[in-house]
């Protein structure tokens, strides 16, 4: 599933909702940044964040590297306004922060982020703002109320200490892996299955997650914005098996399917205010 390798790969953040533009003196900012087109011909394409609060882009267009730094790189639909140029022109950036940034909780402001905003904003001279827009929406809600799927359990670990103690560990330099159940499933955050043959399905198990996060990892395979109506407060534990939605076989089942059978939830269309995120002005930079 190469999609959802590269899903699992990025960091899953909250839209942020609020005007790009900050306080210079609370402005976070890379110490160094380095931002050059690309080779003509460059072959292969990667955006990484190297450990020491690095962040590097190669043969990136200006479009990917935008909506990244604003949490909808899985949502073309939530960022408008982007000039032709800035889709097809490709670009190599690296930049290096202060000091190291360590790991956030998902859906907490990420530092390494919030600098490749001011560094877009400084020297490609962007300007953004978001605003909201009625368009089709899935909501996930219970298919049956007050009952859960077979898969979907109410998480009873403290996610939030056992972080704590990873990054207590990590800045004495002995960072433990992520932790893991006897079972192999990620305690706190989320991991991939692989699919076992051709016509098995592969899909993602999760811990201690809470249901809004899911409702944001799920437009990648539906592809329309999905709004978490279940009313279940908390953090859960869950695993989703299906097949990927662009895959030749199907005989996995689709993730409607499995999101009712394995979780007891379901995607209900519905209208609902959309935030998008519309660039004003965007310059070429000067190479350097």
């Amino acid at each position: 599933m190469t999609k959802l390798a590269s899903v699992l790969a990025l960091a899953l953040t909250g839209g942020a909702g609020v005007s790009a533009q900050a306080p210079a003196a609370t402005t976070p900012r890379f110490e160094a940044a380095s931002v050059k087109p690309s080779a003509p011909g460059a072959q292969g394409q990667s955006m990484r964040r190297p450990p020491g609060g690095q962040f590097t882009a190669s043969n990136i267009p200006l479009r990917d590297i935008i909506a990244l730094a604003y949490g909808v790189q899985e949502f073309p639909w939530r960022l408008d306004g982007v000039p032709e140029w800035a889709a097809a022109e490709r670009f190599d950036i690296v930049a290096k922060a202060a000091a190291d940034v360590p790991p956030v909780r998902p859906g907490s402001p990420d530092p390494i982020l919030m600098m490749l905003r001011t560094l877009l904003d400084e020297r490609f001279r962007l300007t953004i703002h978001a605003e909201n827009r009625e368009m089709p929406v899935y909501a996930l809600v219970l298919a049956k109320p007050g009952t859960l799927g077979r898969d979907l359990k109410k998480s009873e670990v403290d996610c939030d200490a056992i972080q704590l103690a990873r990054l207590t560990a990590g800045a004495r330099g002995a960072a433990a892996p992520p932790p893991v159940t006897a079972e192999g499933r990620p305690l706190c955050g989320f991991g991939g299955v692989q699919s076992s043959g051709p016509g098995a399905p592969g899909g993602i198990q999760a811990g201690g997650i809470p249901m809004w996060q899911l409702a944001n990892l799920l437009p990648r395979f539906v592809e329309r914005t999905v709004v978490d109506r279940t009313g279940l407060e908390g953090y859960y534990d869950w695993q989703l098996l299906f097949s990927p939605p662009r895959a030749a076989d199907q005989s996995g089942g689709s993730i409607f399917t499995a999101l009712q059978e394995q979780m007891g939830l379901k995607l209900e269309s519905t209208r609902a205010p959309v935030e998008v995120w519309v660039v004003d002005r965007v310059e070429r930079p000067t190479p350097d």
